[in-house]
C-alpha cells in the first residue's frame, strides 16, 4: 500500500464469506515504517488470524520482519512488527508455512556473506520468539546463488524445502528436511532433485 507517498506498507484486511470487510474502512495497518515493505506472506495461525511475512527496508537493506493479528483485527506483537532476521546485506523473497501451533516456519534468500545468496529458515512460536539459531539456520551455504525458495509442511511440526541452486553453474534443484528442533535430515547443503543438463 503507497497511501503515505514515502514508500510501500503493508496493510490487511478480513472478509467474509459473501465478500463483507469485516475489519476498519481500507485496512488495518501491520507495518508503516520507513522505507519499503514487501513480498508479503500470509498464512493462517490456526485460531482464527493470520502470521504475516515481509522484506523490510527500514534500516538501509532488506530484513525480514512479522506480525500477528488475531480474529478481531488487532495486532498482537510489536508495532511493525518483529525482528526475523537483520543479519548483514539483504534477506529477501520469505516464504512461510504453519508449524502447526499457531506459530510459523520460514525460509528465505541471504546475502549476508556479501558474496552470493543462500537459504536461511527460521521458526517462530506464537508470541513471536525465534525458537531455532538466532539469526536462521543455514539450510544451504554452497558456492553460487542459491535462490526463489519454496516451502512445504512435513506433516511432523517440520518442513520440507526446495530452491534453485547455481552450485554448478546452471540452475539446478534441490531440496532439504528440518525437524520442529531446527535439525537438517538430509545431506548437508541439500539433496539433488534434479540436475540434468541446461536449467530447471
Amino acid at each position: 500500500d503507497y497511501r503515505s507517498g514515502f514508500g510501500y506498507d503493508i496493510y490487511a484486511q478480513k472478509v467474509d464469506a459473501n465478500g463483507n470487510i469485516l475489519w476498519q474502512l481500507d485496512g488495518i495497518v501491520i507495518c508503516s515504517a520507513v522505507n519499503e515493505q514487501s513480498f508479503q506472506q500470509i498464512i493462517s495461525d490456526g485460531i482464527g488470524g493470520a502470521i504475516i511475512i515481509w522484506q523490510d527496508k527500514r534500516s538501509g537493506t532488506f530484513d525480514l520482519y512479522a506480525q500477528r493479528i488475531n480474529q478481531n483485527g488487532n495486532v498482537l506483537w510489536d508495532i511493525d512488527g518483529i525482528v526475523v532476521c537483520d543479519e548483514a546485506n539483504d534477506q529477501k523473497a520469505p516464504e512461510l508455512i504453519s508449524d502447526g501451533l499457531s506459530g510459523a516456519i520460514i525460509v528465505w534468500n541471504d546475502n549476508r556473506n556479501a558474496v552470493d545468496w543462500n537459504i536461511y529458515a527460521q521458526r517462530i512460536n506464537q508470541n513471536g520468539n525465534k525458537l531455532w539459531t538466532g539469526e536462521g539456520v543455514p539450510v544451504s551455504l554452497e558456492t553460487g546463488n542459491q535462490g526463489t525458495p519454496k516451502i512445504t509442511s512435513d506433516d511432523n511440526n517440520g518442513a520440507i524445502l526446495v530452491w534453485t541452486d547455481y552450485r554448478a553453474g546452471n540452475s539446478d534443484q534441490y531440496a532439504q528436511r528440518i525437524n520442529s528442533n531446527g535439525n537438517l535430515l538430509w545431506t548437508l547443503n541439500g539433496v539433488v532433485i534434479c540436475t540434468a543438463d541446461y536449467n530447471q
